[in-house]
């Protein structure tokens, strides 16, 4: 029986009532496999039901490919990010969990007034446009970008007006066969711009 299961099925045993619960203490969450981690798998039902019984959590990690996750948008996991994590500081979020749009950047940032610091993937189209009434997010102090695509000047935009008190800030950009050409494409949007 994987970890999980047997944290659910403890917490949902009656006789676990005159116990001290203790989803209460539990400050981080990772989830992914290996030698602590023998969980190949989760359901996405267990790890709703596991995070009910965690309101403390302050840090999730949700890792590896091998979990339900992969086929999930953003706007999914709001159950996750804003209602039963309401203390959340750091969110990690798998390759297979891509922001496509500045709308779900923007979502994360909102959802997660505590957020201080923020890892996750972007494959987003170069004519992405900012929408107006978005937040500031003065508790954002470290963000970890990994870009499949070319930065888009929305996203710089949302980070430069949004993200105020970022102290550390990092932009990954995988270069494919396709986009070799990349300081060219910026030089040539440089010159638009000014």
């Amino acid at each position: 029986m994987p970890q999980i299961d047997k944290f659910i099925d403890f917490h949902e045993n009656p006789a676990s009532d005159r116990l001290v619960p203790l989803g209460k203490y539990v400050k981080r969450v990772t989830t992914g496999e290996g030698r602590e981690m023998p969980d190949k798998s989760i359901p996405l039902e267990n790890f709703a039901t596991f995070v009910k019984h965690c309101p403390e959590v302050t840090s999730v990690n949700i890792s590896l490919t091998a979990y339900l996750m992969r086929t999930l948008k953003i706007k999914s996991l709001n159950w996750i990010i804003s209602t039963n994590f309401p203390l959340l500081e750091e969110l990690a979020l798998p390759s297979t969990v891509v922001i496509t749009d500045i709308q779900d950047f923007m979502f994360i940032c909102n959802a997660c007034s505590n957020l201080t610091e923020l890892d996750l993937h972007t494959n987003m189209n170069d004519n992405a446009r900012l929408v107006a009434g978005f937040a500031v997010c003065p508790s954002l102090k470290t963000l970890s970008v990994k870009c499949r695509s070319l930065i888009p000047k929305a996203l710089v935009d949302y980070i430069a007006a949004s993200l105020v008190n970022l102290s550390n800030v990092t932009l990954w950009m995988e270069i494919t066969a396709i986009q070799v050409n990349f300081g060219e494409i910026y030089k040539h949007r440089n010159k638009i711009q000014m």
